[in-house]
């Protein structure tokens, strides 16, 4: 007693004078298409939602690294949607000149070796007020059952505050190391000096 879903499609059969004589149809079982395109939609619905409660960028790209995806936080960030990159491609005007090369390249090289996992660190310009800051890029290919990769899936995570704070405690122990080398230094001059002076008194 259950209703499932059919597609119905008739043709006319024509006499030689161009009147229907006869339909033929047919009417074929979807109801298993049907019940994928909806577990499809709701996990579009799903992946969806989870990438706007993240704080991340969330993006994907096809095949060929082209990206077709950003999340919402891109948009606050950035001031504008992928649409309106879709010409220039999403690193114009976006990554730091310093940077925007070496990450097209090794970009390019992870795509076409379909690599595990792709991993950089670049600055991005802030729409705001065209401030740069650094950011963590991840992704990671998603396979068919082959092997080749179908799409791949990325985040953007601002770590500039991390990366800051690490420099200012890379110059901090430079500078007291610094510090620490003349002051060994000046106690080495010393030595010497009271070596010399019981030298003499000798």
């Amino acid at each position: 007693g259950a209703f499932r879903w059919f597609l119905s499609r008739a043709n006319p059969i024509l006499d030689p004078l161009g009147n229907i004589v006869r339909w033929f149809g047919t009417n074929t079982d979807i109801s298993a298409q049907r019940a994928l395109e909806q577990t499809l939609r709701a996990s579009e619905r799903r992946f969806r939602t989870l990438t706007e409660a993240v704080p991340q960028m969330v993006w994907t790209a096809d095949p060929r690294g082209e990206v077709t995806f950003f999340n919402r936080r891109w948009e606050e960030y950035i001031g504008s949607g992928l649409d309106a990159w879709r010409a220039t491609g999403w690193a114009d005007g976006t990554l730091h000149p310093d940077d925007a090369g070496r990450v097209r390249d090794t970009w390019g090289d992870a795509v076409a070796r379909q690599v595990d996992q792709y991993s950089r660190e670049f600055r991005l310009r802030r729409g705001a007020d065209g401030a740069y800051r650094w950011f963590l890029s991840y992704a990671v290919p998603l396979r068919d059952a082959d092997g080749t990769v179908r799409e791949w899936v990325g985040s953007l995570t601002d770590i500039d505050d991390r990366k800051r704070q690490t420099e200012l405690l890379e110059r901090m122990v430079r500078e007291r190391t610094a510090q620490l080398e003349g002051a060994n230094a000046a106690l080495r001059e010393e030595v010497h000096e009271r070596q010399r002076a019981e030298e003499q008194v000798r």
